[in-house]
């Protein structure tokens, strides 16, 4: 079995813009001029691929609770669990049921490699607190938090026995406007976007430290389709893009040790970028119902490939794979061996979106199974 994919060769041309004030370095890429088209196909792959990089966490849901987030870093699931359906009177009896410091939310974790199930931390708040946005690095697991106002509040756990959450930014403390943040983790530090003003180019990247709770104003003259996005990092670079006035699209590639950036301009709007430094992936627009065409650029042969995918949901890298959730299955592409494989078919049952993890995982929930919570991981 072959799929055909469309591979666009192109003539770069590289500026190169030293910024004298901050010693950082600008390359930037032309993926729109002197296109010429060119045909290549992507053999199905038949091996045991998955075996070694796939793996299930699979864990009951406790009576009466739900797992709205949850994370995967290693071989660790992080999920917080509350108890609001538990309130829902679903029977219609208008039976008044008193709330017990059992029914407090819960953050736990589950190890894969010897079922260890286990209680971080639980809330005393006396009601069914909303969590959403978690992240783990490995050594400090961030949630988000809203109180009886729905204000935002975001929490970061040390991993270590004995610790205690400590709050970290809030809606109140920063005087933010947006309803809630979107963060993304790395070893050092959050990141998220925040809509600061009504321009044309309204959206800014933050970013805190979570050694010395700093915060800073990454980049600005952001034009996302919406500032509660997640910005995707992998491998130490972070991919974010706007919207030029000459229907264009500049996506940026920001190398964190080098403080280096490229820019890729490319034609028509662009969705949900991401990049490890070798390979750039994007869709096209904003419709996620059109979703049918998956867009690589190879940064060092300066090539650029079009994939026509199954409804293309979501997608991550790992390494140089490019996971991809099509309306048929679970997809992994070799962009170096021009191969693919179907890692999980989904006749049966479908998975959520794609979330892209700090130790440079991807993960996703099999949807519809209410009584348990069954997360694929691949790393």
């Amino acid at each position: 079995m072959k799929k055909k994919v469309i591979v666009i060769l192109i003539s770069l041309s590289f500026i190169l813009i030293l910024v004298a004030c901050s010693g950082e370095k600008t390359v930037n890429i032309n993926l729109y001029e002197n296109e010429k088209i060119e045909i290549a196909e992507y053999q199905e792959l038949d091996s045991k691929w998955e075996e070694a990089r796939l793996n299930t966490f699979e864990i009951d849901v406790p009576e009466g609770g739900q797992i709205n987030t949850f994370c995967v870093n290693g071989e660790i699931l992080f999920y917080a669990v509350d108890f609001s359906r538990y309130f829902e009177d679903p029977t219609g009896s208008g039976l008044q049921i008193a709330f017990e410091d059992k029914y407090n939310t819960q953050i736990r974790s589950y190890h894969a490699g010897n079922g260890e199930d286990t209680l971080l931390y639980q809330y005393r708040e006396n009601r069914c607190v909303r969590i959403t946005d978690m992240q783990c690095n490995g050594s400090e697991l961030v949630w988000e938090d809203y109180n009886k106002e729905n204000e935002w509040n975001l929490k970061k756990l040390t991993l270590i026995e004995g610790s205690q959450p400590e709050d970290i930014l809030s809606y109140n403390h920063q005087k933010r406007k947006m309803s809630t943040i979107t963060p993304t983790i790395t070893k050092n530090d959050l990141f998220w976007y925040e809509q600061i003003d009504d321009s044309e180019k309204p959206i800014a990247l933050f970013r805190y430290d979570l050694q010395t709770k700093e915060v800073t104003r990454e980049k600005d003259g952001l034009s996302l389709k919406s500032p509660y996005e997640h910005i995707n990092i992998v491998d130490g670079y972070y991919t974010t893009y706007g919207e030029e006035t000459d229907d264009s699209t500049v996506i940026h590639i920001y190398d964190m040790k080098k403080k280096e950036t490229l820019d890729l301009y490319v034609a028509g709007t662009v969705s949900c970028p991401i990049s490890n430094g070798k390979i750039c992936v994007w869709m096209e627009g904003y419709d996620a119902y059109k979703r049918s065409k998956l867009f690589i650029c190879d940064l060092s042969r300066q090539t650029l490939e079009q994939i026509d995918v199954s409804y293309g949901f979501s997608y991550g890298l790992v390494e140089d794979f490019i996971v991809v959730n099509q309306k048929d299955g679970i997809y992994c592409y070799d962009v170096e061996k021009k191969e693919y494989k179907i890692l999980i078919p989904t006749e049966e049952i479908s998975y959520g979106y794609t979330l892209q993890g700090a130790s440079g995982n991807v993960y996703f929930q099999a949807i519809g199974t209410y009584d348990k919570l069954k997360v694929i991981n691949i790393n």
